[in-house]
């Protein structure tokens, strides 16, 4: 809910200064972290700032001078391009995800909303679930992946590991676990010896550059959705050896919001996940191989 302030006495005019202010009730509050509330503040600050300076130059030409202007106009081109105009996209993707994956209506209501063909909108869809969620979708829906901490021992990470690859083996876990596994998966790989690999241009192929974000990233999490939405007709379980490419739990599950680990099979790290479809014996003797080895 919007409200509008009115404070100090009226200017010449007869105006007020007034502040908009953006009221969230209580139960959506408990849905915000507070570092969310004062980031999308942000925005609003943003827009106002930018407008009121634009208009002032407009004006009367200088407010304080040439090198105090230009600062001010390179501070708000600094935030809007580095940090808000990325997460206003990633808003964007956010929802347009959430509308596929919630199955909320049609391409052609999508491509309505968005104001673009219908065969755009496919076309966008289909990158967006390729490349998964970026920096900016992540802030959006709060799931910024998981920072695992370098000087984590192999021995610690192997633990941490286990149970969130048996969850994503059972198609029990959570996108929050998804998440961590693949960061703990990236750790021991780098320390067996993976690098990542040179970042490749987008090809229009879902699956190819699905498996370059793999070379460049580590494994992956998508949502099973996400997954039969790349190929629609196909079935990805069939489609991802033929580009390298494994995924866990072994068959997607049917319900599209489960969130499912790609990865790329043939280093020592990653035969934990395929050690997991087997149950926690075979998990953690795979697991005890990888801790002898010289990492």
């Amino acid at each position: 809910m919007l409200q509008t302030v009115r404070h100090d006495d009226p200017g010449a005019g007869g105006r007020y200064s007034s502040e908009v202010l953006t009221v969230v009730g209580h139960d959506d509050r408990d849905l915000l972290p507070g570092a969310d509330l004062s980031e999308a503040g942000e925005f609003t600050h943003a827009v106002l700032a930018g407008l009121v300076l634009l208009r002032r130059l407009e004006t009367y030409g200088r407010i304080q001078g040439p090198d105090e202007d230009g600062a001010a106009v390179r501070h708000l081109l600094a935030a809007l391009d580095t940090r808000l105009l990325p997460r206003l996209e990633g808003l964007r993707d956010a929802l347009v995800r959430a509308h596929q994956e919630g199955e909320l209506g049609t391409y052609a209501a999508l491509a309505d909303a968005l104001g673009v063909a219908r065969s755009t909108v496919s076309t966008r869809v289909a990158a967006l679930l390729a490349r998964g969620p970026g920096e900016g979708e992540r802030w959006a829906t709060g799931a910024l992946a998981p920072v695992v901490p370098p000087v984590l021992s192999t021995a610690d990470a192997l633990t941490q590991v286990q149970p969130l690859l048996l969850a994503l083996a059972a198609g029990t876990a959570t996108r929050g676990q998804a998440l961590e596994a693949a960061a703990l998966l990236r750790l021991l790989a780098v320390r067996g010896g993976w690098s990542p690999g040179r970042e490749l241009a987008a090809s229009g192929d879902a699956w190819f550059d699905l498996m370059c974000a793999i070379l460049r990233d580590g494994p992956q999490v998508r949502t099973a959705g996400d997954l039969r939405a790349l190929v629609p007709g196909q079935t990805p379980e069939e489609l991802l050896p033929g580009y390298g490419m494994d995924l866990m739990p072994a068959v997607l599950p049917d319900d599209s919001r489960v969130p499912v680990l790609v990865y790329r099979p043939g280093t020592p790290a990653m035969g934990l996940p395929a050690a997991a479809r087997h149950g926690e014996g075979a998990l953690r003797q795979a697991a005890d191989i990888f801790l002898r080895l010289p990492v």
